[in-house]
């Protein structure tokens, strides 16, 4: 096959999802834009090596050689490995620290850092420990969570965060509808920081990326410094099996 036909089968794979697992012909061909006799070549394909099945209704699924690959994947690559290339990328552009942490009980853990080589930076270290109401890394966790687990959290929290909570709800909202969390001084006086989410392959959030610096050098460069974070996360997410959930007819 040419390497236009290997993206065009491909694709194909992309085409099923927890809500189609199994599609005919025609609706491949109209996902994919198409012709017909097209996919209907490349299925063939998929199908003789293995990666889909014909059904006795005539419509495609996945096989589960795909599953044992996914096996191999789950097994062989860590997130540390994906996302330290973004790491290392996010901070020569911004020359802040940069670190990705993982979401443990209430808690989240950093797992990897790639510090600033400005003098003056913030200090993250591996394996620290810090709770999810304070900072922007927490407010992302919480802004991708589901309502039953931020309303137990809540519930379990200390009696200074319950104090808080209607501002701790409005910001979580506000960081859910923008796409990342931007907090100043919530952890370090004279310290911001921003947060956005890695997403799954089921678009679970289990990992946020963080750049984090001195509030004098990120004044007038939140929006810029945003921008290559979610661009970052998208890549890790995109990396780790995530696709966006696209409407099809």
């Amino acid at each position: 096959m040419t390497v236009r036909s290997v993206t065009r089968a491909l694709s194909i794979l992309e085409c099923f999802d927890a809500e189609h697992p199994s599609l005919p012909l025609h609706k491949i061909s109209q996902r994919l834009g198409l012709a017909k006799s097209t996919t209907y070549r490349l299925l063939s394909t998929l199908v003789e090596a293995g990666y889909v099945v014909q059904k006795d209704n005539s419509e495609y699924c996945l096989s589960f050689q795909l599953l044992r690959l996914g096996g191999i994947v789950a097994s062989s690559l860590e997130i540390t490995e994906v996302a330290r290339p973004e790491l290392i990328k996010l901070a020569t552009q911004t020359g802040e620290t940069t670190e990705i942490s993982y979401l443990s009980g209430n808690e989240r853990i950093c797992i990897d850092v790639i510090e600033s080589p400005s003098p003056l930076k913030s200090i993250v270290r591996v394996g620290e420990r810090l709770p999810l109401f304070r900072g922007s890394t927490g407010l992302a966790f919480l802004a991708w969570m589901s309502e039953d687990r931020v309303n137990s959290l809540l519930s379990d929290a200390t009696d200074d965060v319950r104090d808080q909570e209607p501002a701790i709800r409005e910001e979580v909202a506000s960081v859910r509808r923008r796409g990342y969390a931007l907090t100043t001084g919530q952890r370090v006086v004279g310290a911001s920081a921003l947060s956005a989410p890695i997403r799954g392959i089921s678009g679970q959030v289990d990992y946020c990326l963080t750049i984090t610096g001195p509030t004098a050098r990120f004044q007038g460069k939140e929006t810029e410094f945003a921008a290559a974070l979610i661009r970052s996360c998208n890549s890790v997410s995109s990396r780790m099996g995530y696709r966006p959930r696209i409407a099809h007819a």
